[in-house]
């Protein structure tokens, strides 16, 4: 079941004291004091009981039934005062005045003493002759002034209910007055039955009997007895006065009575019956709202503080234990709101921050709820507060493990100054990894060395595209790159993983040499655009040799895009000079990026490829290749060392280029007989004859067609096209190679040579006649007188 939100927290304020009596306080260790609560109940030999409680903005005091009197700020559990009074009666009375500079105390022994708070020594008393009851000091009292009070008595009655009195300490006539040592008490009441409470507040005494209570003004007295006092159940009277002292509530017998002070004293009841329907035991009123405790009807349950303003009202189950009413009880307006002190302890109770809401959430690992509310509230909360939060938030996430949720709430919303505490609660939990990605580096908050510290983290732990990305939008001017450098680099030298990041910090100290070595070991991508970007063209021709063995498919591309900066003779030079000591595996390596460099030379039209040395050494390595371009090549220039290439073209059975290369040198014959030797292509070795139209080619090949029916076939079907003489070649055909469609192919061929011939005539009648035409237009112009061409 989850819990709802606090509207009200609770702090047991954990007051100590120390069992023993007596002594230098200075001297008693931290063992001797315990702290006022239930567990020492029944002990007889350490437990002390609070039998009073005042509280103002800057003490606590506490009375006890063994006559102590202890006195606390707000910021020591251990008091600053243990005050052993002389008596062994419980301590009835406590009260200071307005700017907390003096405590007035009362005991059950008649004793009243007033208390000096800027050293806690005693500097007045006065014994009563009757039990006082309670105290209360004037508030406008001061330590160099006048002072006055009023207490109650018992009346000297055995029954402390019966004929008690109010008394006044007048100034002109009490101890209390520095310049007089005469006692006269000034009965301002009596015959009053069970007192138990008595205030003052400005120029207001109140006090409250068990059937009735009194506002004392100016020397008058206004009683007021209640229709109906039948609320017995614990009830205690409550004086509660407006900021100002103009007015005041009480609460009497579970009644609230609304009284106006000026211009005179009005009472008026406001709900007779609401301490009875909720059982309201205690009231006490702080500027924004009023405190009330009750008694649930269920009398085992714990009590339950209700705060009560204009516009709100809302309640909390106490965290105590064995709540009994009629002990010793007080509700107190404190600096923080409301204390209530017990017998057993004092406990500060407060309306719930804004800050205790999102700790709650926090606590109970609501965490998208916390992160909710600290959205909707950071803005109102003052700067060290939610410093304090934030620091609060991400060490108990650290702590959880849930280092997401952690990373996520710094995101959102941490500031520059949260950021230097937040890297510290990282960095003590060795997570710094965690949170480094989204740490704003630029904040000035941060100093060189932790930034430097940042960064090596974020190196050595986080994947490297991550610090890429930051170390992007860094100046260099914020951290410190040679001590960097050099912590990566020994760290590099066992964790190569680490060498791109090395590689961008070197590249930041200008050391692009370094970082360029650093990325041809790791094979980074960046490799050739670094060279571009930082113009490093030298680094290759150093390392060429490298280069190539890392990059061989995307070295030669590169090398064509930079051509003035990388002219291709020097670095073909280098490459031959490696093939001089290569193993075979090197050897192929070189010969591949040759032949795919100088064909990029080649297709780009590069001149070097018309040095005979270049263009031979590309011939050569489209043969070894059999490169499909080799041809198309050879038929294009004559920039090679044409028998070096035929031979090795024959050498690699590259045969039709090498029949090419044979008619290109003049071997005609050659060339023939590679084609009828290892082409074996009727129509491309007939070809062949005609392109070299030589009477030993049309021999060889005619020859050749008297022993392979596919080239008889071939020569037979292109025969009137073939400058040899038709009827020879027929009738040495063979009588055993006669063809199945021979006459087919005859009819064919004379078919085809007819119409040779009829196109020949044709052609010669059309030029005849055209020149007899030409010849008879010049003639009649001669006639004419004109000039003729002839």
């Amino acid at each position: 079941m989850s819990q709802s939100e606090p509207r009200i927290c609770f702090s047991d304020l954990q007051l100590q004291y120390c069992p023993k009596i007596g002594g230098d306080m200075s001297q008693r260790s931290d063992a001797e004091y315990v702290p006022f609560n239930r567990n020492n109940y029944g002990n007889d030999s350490t437990s002390v009981k609070i039998s009073a409680f005042a509280a103002c903005k800057s003490f606590m005091a506490c009375g006890t039934f063994d006559g102590r009197i202890l006195i606390y700020t707000y910021d020591d559990d251990r008091p600053r005062a243990e005050l052993k009074m002389t008596t062994t009666f419980r301590i009835t009375g406590l009260s200071f005045n307005a700017n907390c500079t003096l405590l007035l105390a009362s005991c059950f022994d008649c004793d009243l003493w007033l208390i000096e708070l800027t050293n806690f020594q005693t500097v007045r008393t006065h014994k009563h002759g009757s039990k006082i009851l309670d105290c209360a000091i004037d508030p406008e009292c001061h330590i160099n002034g006048p002072l006055s009070c009023v207490f109650i008595d018992n009346g000297g009655a055995t029954n402390n209910n019966q004929n008690n009195k109010v008394i006044r300490l007048k100034p002109a006539t009490s101890l209390f007055n520095r310049n007089s040592t005469n006692s006269e008490p000034q009965e301002i009441s009596n015959n009053e039955v069970g007192l138990e409470k008595i205030v003052w507040q400005g120029d207001v005494i109140a006090w409250a009997s068990s059937k009735s209570f009194t506002i004392y003004k100016n020397g008058q007295k206004t009683p007021y007895v209640p229709r109906s006092a039948s609320y017995e159940w614990g009830s205690r009277a409550s004086f509660l006065f407006s900021p100002n002292n103009d007015s005041l509530t009480v609460f009497f017998k579970g009644s609230l009575f609304e009284v106006t002070l000026s211009p005179k004293v009005n009472i008026q009841p406001k709900n007779s019956n609401m301490g009875a329907k909720k059982n309201v035991i205690i009231m006490a009123r702080t500027p924004d709202f009023d405190a009330r405790l009750i008694q649930p009807a269920d009398k085992g349950s714990p009590p339950k503080i209700e705060f009560v303003s204009s516009n709100d009202c809302y309640e909390a189950p106490i965290p105590i234990t064995g709540f009994d009413p009629n002990e010793f009880l007080c509700l107190t307006q404190g600096p923080n709101d409301i204390i209530l002190a017990l017998p057993w302890n004092v406990m500060g109770i407060t309306r719930a921050t804004q800050s205790e809401v999102i700790e709650f959430y926090l606590s109970n690992d609501r965490i998208e709820t916390c992160f909710q509310k600290f959205r909707e509230s950071q803005a109102q909360m003052e700067a060290f507060d939610r410093f304090q939060l934030v620091l609060k938030i991400i060490r108990h996430l650290l702590a959880k493990n849930d280092v997401d949720s952690c990373v996520n709430f710094c995101k959102d919303f941490a500031t520059p100054k949260d950021w230097v505490e937040i890297i510290k609660s990282f960095e003590a939990s060795n997570r710094l990894k965690s949170i480094a990605p989204i740490i704003p580096l630029d904040i000035p908050e941060l100093t060189k060395e932790d930034v430097t510290k940042i960064l090596r983290t974020m190196v050595l732990e986080c994947p490297a595209h991550i610090f890429q990305e930051k170390f992007k939008h860094i100046m260099p001017n914020r951290y410190n790159a040679s001590q960097l450098i050099g912590d990566i680099s020994r760290q590099a030298e066992r964790e190569p993983s680490l060498n791109e990041s090395l590689m961008i910090l070197q590249h930041s100290l200008d050391n692009h040499q370094n970082a360029l070595q650093t990325a041809l070991e790791i094979k980074h991508p960046s490799f050739f655009q670094d060279i571009e970007i930082f113009s490093q063209y030298d680094f290759v021709k150093k390392n060429f040799f490298k280069v190539l063995q890392i990059f061989p498919k995307l070295l030669p591309d590169f090398l064509m895009r930079h051509i003035d900066d990388l002219p291709p003779a020097k670095l073909l030079k280098k490459s031959n000079k490696a093939l001089n000591r290569a193993n075979q595996e090197t050897t192929k390596l070189i010969e591949d990026f040759k032949l795919y460099y100088l064909d990029q030379l080649y297709k780009a039209h590069n001149p070097i490829i018309q040095n005979e040395e270049y263009g031979t050494e590309l011939a050569s390595l489209y043969i070894r290749n059999r490169n499909p371009e080799t041809m198309k090549f050879l038929q294009s220039t004559t920039s090679y060392r044409l028998m070096e290439i035929c031979r090795e073209a024959e050498s690699a059975q590259m045969y039709p280029e090498a029949a090419f290369l044979y008619y290109t040198a003049g071997s005609k014959k050659k060339g023939m007989d590679i084609h009828l030797r290892y082409i074996n292509d009727a129509q491309k070795a007939l070809d062949y004859a005609k392109q070299c139209d030589d009477k030993d080619v049309w021999k060889m090949i005619s020859d050749h067609s008297y022993k392979n029916k596919e080239y008889l076939a071939c020569m037979l079907d292109d025969l009137p096209n073939l400058n040899i003489k038709m009827k020879d070649f027929i009738n040495k055909i063979p009588e055993d190679m006669k063809l199945d469609n021979f006459e087919e192919l005859a009819r064919k061929s004379l078919n085809e040579y007819k119409r040779k011939l009829r196109t020949a005539q044709l052609a010669y009648e059309i030029v005849s006649k055209d020149a007899f035409g030409a010849f008879k237009r010049s003639f009649e112009t001669y006639k004419m007188g004109k000039k003729t061409q002839f």
